[in-house]
């Protein structure tokens, strides 16, 4: 595989893109995504879903940037082993290299996260006004819209820290802190918390009022609720990114009686 220099310029980059510490900007998707680059002496290689990276250069602590938009997702393998998933809408800062104390990242967005032991460097996760604390552990964060920060802990222990306490998560449990500093706890169903890992966004018994948010995300399409009401409505059932949009609409249609239409390319609900 041959190994290309970064752009110089600044195309205009519509897919999963690296914004690096040294401004350059990579397409990692599509016909044009870089596969083998070298930055600060940093070898990057990518596969149009998996960025993976090896080699220190004199520059490799500083903060990059993978930023996933609307209706994509992303994975990358980090300086330590530890993997990140990354959802649609969602931005990754991290560096090329973890200093010798600390493994520190920064998320907005929603991630899972498989982290590698080492128990000489602490794994923090920044999300929000959160701080969290890994000890070798697999956990998903949500802070879509800034409204809460959801930390669903699958296996290992998280401490959630904010800045009016310190709750220490253990497997099955999942922290929710809202934007008044209160942390609640309760169980969570693993297999929901992920289901977007595989292209689902799973209801249960959800208003779907959620779907001003998800849709935008997973496919890119503006909704408006015709009446206040049509929001209130509670829905189970199943949004995969991988089937045409139109499927969804046709079961809401039949299970929550509601109608949906296009207008000026928003998508109405009635």
């Amino acid at each position: 595989m041959a190994t290309v220099q970064p752009p110089t310029n600044r195309p205009l980059i519509t897919g999963v893109r690296l914004e690096a510490a040294n401004g350059d900007m990579l397409p990692l998707d599509g016909k044009d995504a870089a596969t083998t680059v070298t930055l600060d002496g940093v070898q990057l290689h990518n596969d149009r879903e998996t960025l993976r990276f090896e080699g220190k250069g004199n520059n490799a602590a500083r903060w990059n940037a993978i930023v996933v938009p609307a209706k994509l997702d992303y994975k990358v393998v980090l300086a330590d082993g530890s993997k990140v998933w990354l959802n649609a809408s969602t931005k990754l800062r991290f560096p090329f290299t973890f200093p010798n104390d600390i493994r520190e990242v920064f998320v907005d967005g929603e991630a899972y996260f498989d982290i590698a032991p080492d128990a000489d460097r602490p794994f923090v996760v920044n999300v929000g006004g959160s701080r969290l604390e890994v000890l070798g552990t697999e956990f998903n964060v949500n802070n879509y819209g800034g409204k809460a920060i959801t930390t669903s802990l699958v296996k290992g222990a998280v401490a959630v820290n904010s800045k009016a306490e310190r709750v220490v998560l253990q497997p099955g449990k999942e922290a929710i802190l809202t934007n008044n500093g209160k942390v609640k706890v309760h169980a969570f169903d693993p297999e929901e918390a992920t289901s977007w890992m595989h292209g689902v966004y799973t209801f249960h018994n959800t208003p779907l009022s959620v779907l001003s948010e998800v849709l935008p995300r997973m496919f890119g399409t503006q909704v408006v609720f015709d009446k206040r009401e049509i929001g209130e409505i509670r829905f189970t059932g199943a949004l995969d990114k991988n089937d045409p949009l139109s499927y969804f609409l046709r079961n809401l249609e039949v299970a929550a009686e509601v109608q949906s239409y296009y207008a000026n390319g928003v998508l109405h609900l009635k």
